[in-house]
């Protein structure tokens, strides 16, 4: 990651914690487990322990801020991912639960976790107090700004230029047909920033366009999400010694459920487009399509997507400026609200998608099984 996006890190968890009161509120929850545990026959003792834990997992469940997914990235990679949020109510209902017979053994527990969250917070108040002084800033956009980011992880390209350039090509052919479907034309991708350690590209779109975008991977991540459940339980079903012959029916099905779900997000995303010639409108199905399975492509093998916007837009002096702030403005509220839900991890183990290779475009070499040897890059022209 990069300075800028790491300081803007640092500030919003300091934020969060101070938001929330989280380390005052574990150490009242570590207080009155040692009050609990020295007077075992209290019922207003126990109460008060028990409000306090209810309190607490209500605030981390509830009221905790959704981290989009490099942020998660970065927290994960940081070791502070667990310490916040659900994560860290899961980790305090697993100290009371276990130790239930022994509640003496609880508040050393919360208070070894309220150690690691206090190390964290140290270490971003030095992150933030330095980069003030250094001069550097946030990552934050600026006002009706909006931006696509996408992890690509190193073992995806081989940690290569060559295959690194090549997705940098390949990404552009996937991306800009939702600049011609809502814009009218394609206007050449704008990088605002590149980062590592897994390398990451930060590319500007009109907040109409990455409105579209994001609610485009939102649906996607839904319809994966049917096929992963689908996958494990096809697996569940080959343990229990299911027959091969009935488990490639199934298989079968995963597909014909994920073409359908991509049908249902095409033709969603053409019907609001810009472009009236029914021609074109034909031609950029096509391409949508195979926009929507490089994405797919990408998200099946761990790459990472986020979409952001900035503060809302002030209109200028301008007729029309009232209605066009207004639209902007939407758009990126809209990007708000799908953010959060853009949960998307990195996923482990094999991909779980299977793309026939006749819809594989980028010069794919199929070996005659049906499956490419490649990964699905996109479109081959932008037309």
């Amino acid at each position: 990651m990069n300075a800028e996006f790491l300081h803007e890190v640092a500030v919003e968890v300091l934020a969060e914690l101070d938001r929330l009161a989280i380390l005052e509120k574990l150490e009242r929850l570590a207080g009155a487990a040692t009050q609990m545990a020295a007077n075992p026959a209290e019922v207003s003792i126990a109460e008060d322990f028990a409000n306090t834990r209810r309190g607490l997992i209500e605030d981390l469940t509830h009221e905790s801020m959704d981290f989009a997914p490099l942020w998660q990235q970065a927290l994960s990679d940081m070791g502070a991912w667990d310490l916040l949020g659900i994560r860290l109510a899961n980790a305090i209902d697993e100290i009371v639960t276990r130790n239930q017979v022994t509640p003496a053994l609880i508040a050393p527990e919360v208070v070894s976790l309220r150690s690691d969250l206090l190390k964290f917070q140290d270490l971003f108040e030095r992150v933030h107090q330095g980069m003030e002084g250094l001069g550097i800033g946030t990552a934050s956009l600026e006002p009706g700004a909006a931006e696509v980011a996408i992890l690509i992880p190193r073992l995806a390209v081989s940690n290569t230029v060559t295959e690194l350039a090549d997705e940098f090509r390949s990404l552009t052919l996937v991306l800009n047909p939702f600049n011609e479907v809502v814009l009218g034309n394609r206007p050449p991708l704008e990088v605002h920033e590149i980062a590592s350690s897994d390398f990451t590209l930060f590319v500007r779109f009109a907040p109409h366009v990455a409105a579209v975008i994001a609610d485009t991977l939102f649906k996607l991540l839904l319809a994966y999400d049917v096929i992963l459940r689908i996958r494990q339980n096809r697996d569940q079903l080959r343990n229990s010694g299911v027959s091969e012959d009935v488990l490639s029916h199934l298989a079968g099905e995963e597909n014909r459920i994920f073409e359908q779900k991509l049908d249902e997000i095409e033709v969603a995303v053409i019907n609001d487009s810009v472009v009236v010639n029914e021609g074109r409108r034909q031609e950029l199905h096509t391409e949508v399509r195979l926009s929507l399975r490089g994405l797919a492509d990408r998200l099946d093998r761990g790459f990472v997507f986020d979409v952001r916007g900035g503060p809302e837009t002030e209109p200028g002096e301008e007729d029309g400026d009232d209605e066009l702030a207004r639209g902007v403005n939407e758009a990126l509220e809209t990007i708000k609200s799908l953010r959060p839900r853009i949960l998307q991890v990195r996923l482990e183990g094999a991909p779980v998608l299977e793309l026939a290779s006749g819809d594989r475009a980028g010069g794919a070499a199929d070996d005659g099984t049906g499956a490419s040897s490649e990964p699905f890059n996109g479109p081959t022209a932008t037309t």
